[in-house]
């Protein structure tokens, strides 16, 4: 049998012969006015006469700052140079997979001038398109996401306002309050009309024009909500909103032309000063008020919408504003779509093709046990969500934590679960047993054990002699795994300069290389017998935890919580502990949308079935994806009493439960007709043609008329009633949940403990390196709960083989989160020389 180097060279010739099909495809579709472009671009030919609008290689690289008016004038600025380049280097890239133009736009972003420069011709014109296309799109998501932002915070800021005045108009509601209760006593107290009428103007005290006038003042502030006090933030961002409109080609991504009708009106009108503008059927471009909602329609034309009502004109920036706010509600659910965008592109072309589909779908069906037909997959649901029902209904009474008091499901609190009286006992002897260790020496030995630092080899695949590459290695993973910077782990080690630390982060690390160690970790952890006493390894829970950053970049945003500037790191953590995936979120967004991408792109041999969370890891859309993914979610809601419980059927009754479920049934017809829509969703998922987190993220509530949003909506009611009825149920179900949701939070603080340096504060503002932090400082943490579980097992063993009895109940109270063995701090000494332990996987006396 050859050997596994055989193999791996195989892989490696394999790789090559692919990568360089790719390279000649790109290279005979370029041009020779193309090629010499990228040339100039990457500094190997001068640009003819002062021609600033080609960008050096350095520049293309530019990330957004703040999104302040002023960076984002200069930025707009640079994606437009950035559009103008794509549309130089026009090519199709359709034929390279969307994972392999990652790795290489991965590639491409660590390249400097003189790594293009000594690139064979071949290989640098690839990577040169491929980045200027991917880089274009991705500038053109931001501009998205500042749009939408800018929006979003001008709508904030309007219903801030409004709640500051309401609190000091406070004192005259009062009065107004006092004055209707005077005047209706007065009418109480009269009998004829007459008197009623001179009781009341004397009551007035002849102020009734006044009155009438303050009256007017404070509706027209409060009765149409906060789109009153719009008017200040929207004008104060007015001009760069028209800048980044005009450098966005916004459209439709179905049948429904309103928003696009809306803008080219807004547009068309931009320089016009006059507040009011009138209708002529005449015009050339007419506004679309169809898209307005009641508020805004009032505000827009002045008059409350009915049937036959012809508006002769409308308010110029109400209608402005009323349009942004629909946009941003468009673009953010995809019913709109910036072209030319990555995230933000065309919904439609982000899933397979229905022939791909016919093709994939009964394989697909076949894997995660759903039918094909949609009347067979309506039956079981509607089967399941009855017997679950009539479950619940006939254990009601055997049920003693369950109550149901006003139509709401009340959970008496389940007695704690007693811990063996010898854990705490045990634990210390088993601590007693493991030896004290620099953080250094872990990741030393862990390096020893399973040579990872292999994986980091140069993303160009040409393996350039480093002296002492696996110390280099350590020394990168404790400057970026514990955040200390590559300039204090110089201090830490006095081995190796800064430049040489960052050389391997910025050359020879990407995501893909980080999550291909963890995996390799994390399939190693999963021989040890201890971690099966903490879970069966089917099951994840995910949480966030909040991460400090400089402010000068787009992703950093105000954190409610703990009212400062930065991002989530966002886990997803085995029921063993381990955590399997991580991602760099903002604080704006929402966490459930990124819930699936860990579970779908987990490659490691812990496969998570269940996932559970907190109420932010869950929503009706997300139940619903999550099923045809066959994923089940299981989260801790707090506020779950308030949640609506749907019946299969309003002919459904039943004699104990009936108040929990609302009036309102499923609509199984909805379901019906787009259930090949959403498998097909769920397959392009699953085929790594979208991912989870992009989807979530446009099938949102602001979807005016994205009938998969509905429908998915729907599914999701009858799985998250199915769950609700479940977890009101079944005691032991809420214990597992909490256990589970507690090992995230565990979890968070051991991570925090391990990112001690540069005062926990992310300090790049490049968007690749930041998720890149965060993805060695999850190596890291992996790295010491491997090396826990190591000397843990030895612990165990070397206790058992004295004659000392652990039970596995013991086992199963322990956790690899211990840290008070290691030493953080100090002047460590980078030995790869020093003897390394064996490993053992296995616990002697399993059975006790």
């Amino acid at each position: 049998m050859p050997t596994f180097q055989k193999f791996v060279r195989l892989a490696r010739a394999a790789r090559t012969v692919v990568n360089n099909d790719n390279y000649e495809n790109i290279f005979n579709s370029l041009s020779d006015e193309q090629k010499r472009l990228i040339d100039v671009i990457v500094g190997l030919v001068k640009p003819e006469g002062s021609n600033s609008e080609i960008l050096s290689w350095q520049m293309l690289k530019l990330e957004p700052k703040k999104p302040t008016t002023n960076n984002i004038k200069g930025f707009v600025q640079y994606v437009n140079k950035m559009r103008s380049l794509r549309q130089k280097i026009n090519i199709n890239l359709d034929f390279i997979t969307p994972a392999r133009i990652e790795q290489l736009k991965d590639e491409a972003i660590i390249a400097d001038m003189d790594d293009m420069k000594n690139m064979r011709p071949i290989k640098r014109y690839s990577l040169a398109t491929i980045f200027i296309y991917m880089k274009t799109a991705f500038a053109i998501d931001d501009l998205v996401q500042v749009l939408i932002t800018w929006i979003k915070n001008t709508e904030a800021q309007a219903k801030c306002k409004l709640e500051e005045y309401r609190l000091k108009q406070a004192e005259k509601t009062d009065q107004f309050i006092l004055l209707l209760y005077n005047t209706l006593l007065v009418l109480k107290n009269n009998d004829t009309a007459q008197d009623k009428i001179q009781a009341i103007e004397k009551h007035l005290n002849g102020k009734t024009d006044d009155i009438i006038e303050q009256c007017r003042e404070y509706l027209g502030l409060t009765g149409e909500n906060h789109i009153a006090w719009m008017l200040k933030p929207y004008n104060n961002k007015r001009h760069v909103i028209f800048q980044l409109l005009e450098n966005l080609t916004v459209l439709s991504s179905s049948n429904d032309k309103s928003i696009e009708t809306a803008l080219a009106f807004i547009m068309h009108n931009r320089h016009s000063h006059k507040e009011w503008i009138d209708l002529d059927a005449e015009q050339p471009v007419q506004p679309d008020l169809s898209l307005l909602s009641d508020g805004w329609f009032k505000a827009v034309t002045g008059f409350k919408r009915e049937k036959n009502l012809t508006i002769k004109k409308i308010n110029r920036r109400f209608y402005e504003i009323a349009v942004g706010t629909v946009l941003m509600g468009d673009l953010s659910c995809g019913d709109a779509y910036a072209e030319g965008g990555f995230i933000f592109d065309d919904p439609n072309k982000q899933f397979i093709t229905w022939e791909q589909f016919e093709i994939e779908a009964d394989k697909y069906c076949a894997l995660v046990e759903l039918p094909k037909e949609s009347v067979r997959f309506i039956a079981s649901k509607q089967s399941q969500l009855q017997h679950t029902a009539r479950k619940v209904d006939e254990n009601y009474h055997k049920n003693p934590h369950l109550i149901i008091e006003n139509s709401l499901p009340i959970l008496k609190k389940l007695p704690k679960k007693k811990e063996h009286p010898d854990l705490e006992k045990t634990k210390e002897m088993i601590m007693g047993e493991m030896p004290v260790k620099s953080i250094v020496e872990v990741i030393v030995e862990i390096e020893n054990w399973l040579n990872l630092s292999i994986n980091f080899k140069p993303l160009s695949g040409h393996q350039k002699k480093i002296p002492d590459y696996p110390s280099r290695f350590v020394a990168t993973s404790l400057s970026y795994g514990c955040n200390m910077g590559p300039t204090q782990a110089e201090r830490s080690l006095l081995k190796f300069t800064r430049k040489q630390i960052a050389w391997i982060f910025n050359h020879h690390v990407n995501d893909q290389k980080l999550l291909k160690a963890i995996t390799i970790l994390i399939n190693r952890y999963n021989l040890f017998g201890l971690p099966k006493h903490w879970g069966p390894g089917d099951s994840l829970s995910v949480d966030g935890t909040f991460w400090d950053m400089y402010t000068q970049n787009l992703l950093a945003a105000h954190h409610i919580r703990y009212g400062r500037y930065g991002g989530v790191g966002y886990y997803h953590v085995s029921d063993r502990y381990i955590a399997t995936f991580s991602n760099f979120i903002s604080c704006g967004a929402h966490e459930s949308i990124y819930l699936l991408d860990g579970v779908v792109e987990n490659d490691s041999d812990m496969k998570a079935k269940k996932v559970h969370g907190d109420s932010w890891a869950q929503s009706e859309v997300l139940f619903g994806l999550a099923a045809l993914l066959a994923i089940l979610i299981m989260p801790r809601i707090k506020q779950f009493k308030h949640l609506y419980y749907y019946k299969a059927s309003r002919n459904d009754h039943y004699e104990n439960i009936d108040e929990l479920f609302t009036e309102k049934a499923i609509d199984w017809e909805l379901i019906e007709t787009h259930y090949h829509d959403m498998l097909r969703v769920a397959i392009s998922i699953f085929k790594g043609k979208v991912k989870a987190s992009t989807v979530l993220r446009k099938l949102c509530s602001k979807s005016r008329k994205n009938k998969l949003y509905f429908a998915f909506r729907e599914l999701g009611r009858v799985e998250r009633t199915i769950f609700l009825l479940n977890y009101i149920n079944d005691p032991e179900m809420r214990r597992m949940i909490q256990a589970a949701t507690c090992k995230s939070e565990e979890f968070n603080e051991f991570i925090s403990w391990i990112r001690f340096g540069g005062g926990g504060v992310i300090s790049d503002n490049m968007r690749p390196n930041q998720r890149k932090i965060i993805r060695f400082n999850h190596l890291l943490a992996n790295m010491l709960i491997f090396h826990n579980v190591v000397y843990q097992t030895k612990g165990v063993n070397r206790l058992r083989a004295q004659g000392i009895e652990i039970p596995n109940e013991i086992l199963a109270g322990m956790s690899p989160y211990w840290t008070e063995h290691f030493n953080r701090f100090g002047m460590f000494q980078l030995d790869m020389e020093k003897t390394t332990t064996e490993i053992d996987y296995d616990l002697i006396n399993p059975e006790i």
